[in-house]
């Protein structure tokens, strides 16, 4: 996804006459990556142009900012009016008990300042990642994988003995995707791609976790892949591909889920298929996203072999339809299935209001209706009546 920010022209009224005068554009480009705990929330291109010969200053802060502002793109941040993220999309820092947070990289280096105080240069590509502390962000040296040898390794900072000492680490006992095979690096972070036979570019993934399950290592791209030309001396004979089957799925408007296809064989990428996106859509890494109230059928596939499976979008829903209540008494209103913010209204806030966390309150006798919007754009009623 590209984004284009533009910032106002300066116009310069002379005294005598009116003159417009404008610099040459510039622009600053950057790419920003957001990676929670367990997936991809969001990445992106943006550009930033301004009409005039001066440099555009924009900190990663600011960065992070467009994006939360940007309703399209379904993320919110908390925390960043203090320059440190304590909460995007519901995954708060300190999760899993320990230093686990919201870190961020700039062309695949933790830099030494806040986020606030990092100003961007034209082409620079942000990561922010949830991770344990440290985290490592890996780096694959594939100049042997000619030979079936992957290492990976990361350039980590040592600030124990209060100044900083950085210099290249093995990322150890991590998993490793390689297509769709998977190995585990050993303590000089190296991995033996063994019997398995590889050509051209190759989707590679990587995951580590802590005792708690914080994150110990930041992902890759989802789009991130190495050009490997492996033949084994003794390859495994060819397989065909085989696609598990999937038990047909429920999701409520606004939630999602992600699909883990186990995929036997496989040969190039898997591909995720929604044959109705305006109710159910999926991304090319398999996240569901539910849109509206529906049925769609999603389809994976890989080398000409498939397997579907159907989601059922349902409207989350009140715990009831119609109360009656005495003036003075009162009512919680609970939603199933509830996602993102809830807001409540009374049609007759003088016979029942409601509070902002959805308590009915009966004050005379007559008729209301309170109306609950959730999951985005559901609207939902309530009819009250007070004796």
């Amino acid at each position: 996804m590209k984004r284009i920010i533009s910032i106002s022209l300066a116009v310069l009224l002379l005294i005598s006459c009116c003159v417009i005068s404008a610099g040459a554009v510039v622009e600053l480009k950057y790419s920003i990556r957001i990676e929670g705990v367990n997936a991809n929330l969001y990445y992106g291109e943006w550009t930033m142009s301004n009409n005039a010969d001066k440099p555009i200053e924009c900190t990663v802060a600011e960065a992070l900012k467009n994006v939360n502002d940007a309703d399209d793109c379904k993320i919110e941040v908390k925390g960043l009016e203090d320059g440190y993220v304590t909460e995007i999309n519901g995954e708060k820092a300190g999760k899993f008990g320990g230093y686990d947070g919201w870190y961020y990289s700039v062309n695949g280096e933790a830099p030494s300042v806040g986020m606030a105080d990092y100003k961007l240069k034209d082409g620079d590509s942000i990561v922010i990642y949830y991770g344990d502390y440290p985290c490592q962000i890996p780096v694959i040296d594939a100049s042997k994988s000619g030979e079936g040898v992957l290492k990976v390794q990361s350039y980590d900072t040592d600030w124990s003995t209060g100044s900083p000492v950085s210099a290249w680490a093995p990322v150890s006992g991590a998993t490793l995707y390689v297509g769709y095979n998977k190995y585990t690096t050993d303590s000089n972070g190296i991995v033996d791609l063994g019997s398995k036979s590889y050509s051209g570019k190759v989707p590679v993934q990587i995951d580590k976790r802590s005792a708690a399950g914080a994150p110990q290592v930041c992902r890759f791209a989802s789009d991130y892949t190495l050009d490997i030309n492996y033949t084994p001396a003794n390859p495994e004979p060819e397989q065909k591909t085989q696609v598990s089957s999937f038990t047909d799925k429920s999701l409520y408007v606004g939630q999602s889920m992600k699909i883990i296809p186990v995929v036997k064989f496989a040969k190039g990428n898997t591909s995720f298929i929604s044959d109705r996106k305006s109710i159910a859509s999926v991304s090319s890494d398999g996240i569901v996203k539910a849109h509206k109230k529906g049925t769609a059928t999603i389809t994976v596939k890989n080398n000409g072999v498939s397997s579907k499976f159907k989601i059922t979008v349902k409207n989350p829903k009140l715990n009831r339809k119609k109360i009656s209540l005495k003036k003075g008494g009162s009512f919680k209103i609970k939603i199933t299935g509830k996602n993102g913010k809830q807001t409540f209204k009374s049609s007759k806030k003088s016979v029942a209001k409601v509070s902002k966390s959805g308590k009915v309150t009966a004050k005379k006798k007559g008729k209301a209706t309170i109306t609950v919007k959730t999951n985005g754009s559901v609207k939902l009623t309530l009819k009250v009546t007070v004796k």
